[in-house]
């Protein structure tokens, strides 16, 4: 009697592993020259004490393509999980937006805080190709929410090409920079820290939701992060800086200081800050208290709505200079006289100021 014998999944994976393996062996076998008792003994190690590269391209092509089956086919021949490209690019960053590919690697203990050639880790890879998209859906996220898992850091040590040198990184300030609140929400929700500091002045989360630097300031960010523990009251470090030749100190901006870096500042963010515990009257190193600020970037609606929040406008920096003062060199006479109501002036104050 005929009987047929069909072959189970994981008999067909053994046989095409096998496939792969034999061709494997037959490129090694012509390409060395030796004899054929070392030929014999190459037969008898393990596959994977072998680097090929070709083994190792045809893999990156499977991961590239999406492929599962191919690529756990390719780890069992001997493909290196952890083998790169051209850029120093992982086979688990290739595989960002591949969940069932990315799964296999990690299954295959693929290292999930690699690195490439510029310092970008496989989470912040993986994340990449979303900073821009404002609505995401939980497919988009499935591959960095399982690195997360995996034991991927949002808070790692860049390595410098070309140096010893590394420098701390949060991928949460990297969404924040590009105003992207479902991604700080995703990131919060996965326990990034919302108190990073890498002690760069601006480098702070809320002060770069507050528009510290090149970073755009955001009213939701800031009220998402401050709901999540961000604290209010936190100031940049204190370090020194050279102008004008001499070496002088500065830093312990808070929050409200940064603000005042963009030509119109949200004023939702001012009154939220205040009201969540923001110093109103922080001096800086320098005694520059963010109205101060304000006055000296010329921010005339910001200036006007810190005194309505209760700003003192007597507050000098370390150079005497005050509000008052400042509103009169930079000839912006509605905040004068705004002030000089404030401090209960009167026209002998304004007529001693202008001699």
């Amino acid at each position: 009697m005929n009987s047929k014998i069909q072959k189970s999944p994981s008999n067909a994976n053994q046989s095409e592993t096998l496939s792969y393996r034999s061709r494997f062996i037959d490129r090694v076998r012509s390409r060395s020259q030796a004899s054929s008792k070392i030929s014999v003994l190459i037969l008898l190690f393990p596959l994977f004490l072998f680097a090929d590269p070709a083994l190792d391209n045809e893999f990156l092509r499977a991961v590239q393509e999406g492929d599962p089956k191919k690529t756990e086919i390719l780890i069992q021949a001997g493909a290196a999980v952890d083998a790169t490209d051209s850029r120093g690019k992982t086979a688990l960053m290739i595989a960002d937006h591949r969940p069932e590919v990315a799964e296999v690697l990690i299954r295959a203990g693929a290292n999930v805080n690699a690195q490439d050639k510029d310092g970008s880790s496989v989470l912040l890879e993986s994340l990449s190709g979303l900073l821009d998209v404002k609505v995401l859906d939980i497919d988009d996220l499935a591959v960095p929410k399982r690195l997360i898992e995996s034991g991927a850091k949002i808070e790692y040590l860049m390595k410098i090409a070309g140096s010893d040198k590394m420098i701390p990184v949060s991928i949460l300030n990297v969404a924040i920079r590009r105003g992207n609140l479902v991604l700080v929400k995703f990131l919060v929700d996965n326990h990034a820290d919302v108190n990073f500091d890498k002690g760069s002045p601006e480098e702070f989360p809320l002060f770069l939701a507050c528009g510290a630097g090149v970073s755009p300031a955001n009213f939701s960010i800031v009220e998402y992060l401050l709901k999540n523990h961000s604290k209010p009251d936190y100031t940049s470090r204190l370090h020194e800086r050279v102008a004008d030749g001499k070496t002088i100190q500065s830093g312990v901006n808070n929050a409200l200081h940064f603000l005042s870096e963009e030509p119109d500042a949200d004023l939702r963010i001012a009154e939220l800050l205040v009201k969540s515990g923001t110093n109103l009257n922080q001096r800086n190193a320098e005694g520059v208290t963010p109205l101060l600020q304000a006055l000296m970037r010329r921010r005339v609606p910001l200036v006007e709505k810190l005194l309505e929040l209760g700003a003192d406008p007597s507050f000098a920096d370390v150079q005497g200079n005050t509000p008052l003062e400042e509103a009169h060199k930079q000839k912006l006479d509605t905040l004068e006289a705004l002030i000089l109501k404030r401090i209960g002036g009167n026209k002998e104050n304004q007529e001693k100021l202008s001699q």
